[in-house]
């Protein structure tokens, strides 16, 4: 299968130069008063002297931060990832043309447990890529299920749930596709499907599990290296069993995916969880469904119908179900719960989420890198968002002016 990250380098060539002046630069060492120049669709090193082809803007007073990256994401502006994309693959890139709004430039679209014609259907989907493209990059799939423990399995249909066993991931890889997969490690059969996937190039994630401590401490010898929503259906860290959530806030190899949307945890917990993974560790996710970016009321995941009131999203038995977040929310959250440095809190959605990818283009913007990027305000709200140096979205034309060409890119 081709590359899907790499094809957004045929965008490149039609973006324009461009040179970013006035803003401060968010750096791995902390905020820097820097220049930022782009050439065809990636940072290239300061040039002192300007030349006749790079169109300036001024970000005077803004922050600019390397774009945002959302492992877990079932849909979200009327989209059902999993139960929509088998007859609608188009629906896959329409998700991608909104994300920029909310400063995401990649993504792994998430299908959840359901028959296996769905996970087929977006891996189809992601060879279809719009020649035209301008959005935010889905980098392969997150397959969460349906290796899942049935008793943490939230608002997965348990009829869809699978015991693992290597013949069900014989067609999983990363190159076919498959970037991402949650297990439930106390499975039978888990440990020999977790190195089976890992030599396939799959990063695993334990999560959805029951797992005692010991299972999950397995399960990253093995070779898995996250773990799905943090303290959201798994055992939890009590007194003398610390469970998955107490591996996973403790082992220094893997990172740690948390839903931060004053609902799955609590600001407490959130502040605990912190402390304890720094922005090393610690990979916002929005777990967003396809009412995110709408008024609420009734949705779907998977294709089963869920409820949304007041925030919360709950399945018909009372489950949680997603959620309604966008990343940038989620970052601002963990900055008012927390009292995270801004430039520790953007790891969380940028560098860390692209170190767990083994993406070294994206998550920085030193030089060489992809010129995908977020302005922001300080408050770390979105003004605009340009994916290989296009301008992708532009949410507040009002704090930042910009040049007719780099509209029209």
């Amino acid at each position: 299968m081709t590359d899907v990250a790499g094809s957004a380098t045929g965008t490149a060539s039609s973006s324009v130069g461009l040179r970013i002046t006035g803003a401060t630069v968010a750096t791995p060492k902390g905020p820097q008063r820097a220049e930022l120049r782009v050439v065809a669709g990636r940072i290239a090193s300061p040039d002192p002297m300007p030349t006749s082809a790079d169109v300036g803007i001024d970000a005077q007073g803004l922050l600019i931060a390397p774009g945002f990256l959302d492992l877990q994401t079932n849909g979200a502006y009327g989209i059902d990832l999993t139960s929509e994309l088998v007859e609608h693959p188009e629906r896959l890139w329409q998700l991608a043309e909104h994300l920029p709004s909310q400063g995401v430039t990649a993504f792994l679209p998430t299908v959840v447990s359901s028959p296996s014609t769905a996970l087929e259907g977006a891996r189809r989907a992601l060879l279809q890529r719009p020649a035209d493209h301008l959005g935010a990059e889905p980098l392969g799939i997150h397959a969460e299920g349906p290796m899942l423990a049935p008793a943490k399995r939230g608002t997965h249909d348990p009829e869809h749930l699978r015991d693992p066993d290597v013949s069900l991931i014989s067609t999983w890889s990363r190159a076919d596709g498959v970037t991402l997969a949650t297990v439930a490690p106390e499975l039978p059969g888990a440990a020999e499907v977790i190195r089976e996937l890992v030599a396939h190039g799959v990063i695993v994630s334990v999560g959805h599990t029951d797992a005692t401590y010991e299972q999950v401490l397995a399960a990253f010898d093995a070779g898995a290296r996250a773990g799905t929503h943090l303290f959201n259906a798994m055992s939890g860290w009590t007194a003398r069993e610390p469970g998955a959530a107490g591996a996973l806030l403790t082992d220094l190899r893997v990172t740690v995916g948390m839903i931060v949307d004053d609902v799955h945890l609590h600001p407490a917990t959130v502040l605990a969880a912190w402390r304890l993974l720094g922005p090393e560790r610690t990979m916002l996710v929005t777990d967003a469904i396809a009412a995110a970016g709408g008024s609420g009321g009734a949705a779907v995941l998977g294709g089963r119908p869920i409820t949304v009131a007041d925030g919360v999203v709950r399945d018909e038995q009372g489950s949680l179900a997603g959620s309604v977040l966008t990343l940038d929310r989620a970052l601002r959250g963990l900055v008012a719960t927390t009292g995270a440095e801004t430039s520790e809190a953007l790891r969380t959605v940028t560098s860390t989420p692209a170190s767990l990818l083994g993406d070294q283009d994206r998550g920085h913007l030193g030089a060489g890198a992809r010129a995908d990027l977020v302005v922001l305000t300080h408050d770390l709200e979105v003004v605009a968002t340009f994916v290989a140096g296009r301008l992708a979205a532009h949410p507040r034309p009002d704090l930042l002016d910009l040049p007719a060409e780099v509209k029209g890119t």
